[in-house]
């Protein structure tokens, strides 16, 4: 389902059998935008990089032109990330980002990518 998502081949050789919410300390959240000159329009970013509850094993999420279904209330740790695939509802690209269990964030962004920053303790910087 994640297949052309940029990052995630990588994310499958390392974390093969690990749901999203195998993340669970939030170590950067991050919102921002910026001017797209080809579509002439701002673009709206949320960088997300999140560890495991052993800090061993870090990733780090780039949602693209993001839209907020709601207010962020992001405390340190998420206990239930999930991304879903709308594309076929909505009939166009489209993923929804939900904390399933405690709701600190909804939203809804037309792309995503994924990089392994550690993984048990090592710096993975140089394959990806």
């Amino acid at each position: 389902m994640f297949e052309n998502i940029e990052g995630m081949q990588c994310f499958k050789r390392y974390f093969p059998n690990k749901p999203w919410f195998y993340f669970h300390d939030v170590l950067e959240f991050r919102w921002y935008q910026e001017f797209d000159y080809e579509e002439w329009h701002d673009r709206r970013y949320v960088n997300l990089t999140m560890a495991s509850e052993d800090r061993q094993d870090i990733v780090s999420f780039t949602f693209s032109d993001c839209e907020m279904l709601g207010s962020v209330c992001i405390d340190g740790w998420m206990s239930g990330l999930d991304i879903i695939n709308r594309t076929q509802d909505l009939q166009r690209r489209a993923y929804e980002i939900i904390d399933f269990e405690e709701g600190s964030i909804h939203m809804m962004c037309t792309d995503f990518s994924i990089k392994v920053l550690q993984v048990d303790g090592k710096n993975m910087s140089e394959d990806n």
